[in-house]
């Protein structure tokens, strides 16, 4: 157990300075999977299975998925921003919906 989690703490920060696609992460990944393919079935080797799912998968994909959020909230608020100030400059009363800053359902 000690020793995956030293290689889960060890790509945890190979994540944040190289990002998940990186070729060092992929070694690590590939060796954290040779370790967990000479475990045996026990609960102890369960907990070691899941620190290694949440280490390599889950938390990388959450982050990801955080990200991909911010990133569409802030371009519609960015969208919304820029037509009212075009209706401000046309003297147009201010109608934002879906359909005039262009977003297709």
């Amino acid at each position: 157990m000690e020793r995956v989690g030293k290689y889960c703490l060890a790509l945890r920060k190979m994540y944040e300075q190289e990002g998940i696609n990186s070729s060092h992460s992929g070694a690590i990944r590939k060796k954290l999977r040779r370790m967990l393919f000479e475990l045996d079935d026990s609960d102890e080797n369960a907990q070691v299975l899941e620190l290694y799912w949440k280490t390599a998968y889950y938390e990388p994909l959450m982050k990801l998925r955080k990200q991909k959020v911010c990133i569409v909230i802030a371009t519609l608020c960015m969208i919304a921003a820029n037509h009212s100030k075009h209706l401000a400059l046309k003297g147009e009363p201010l109608n934002v919906t879906s359909k005039t800053i262009g977003i297709q359902k």
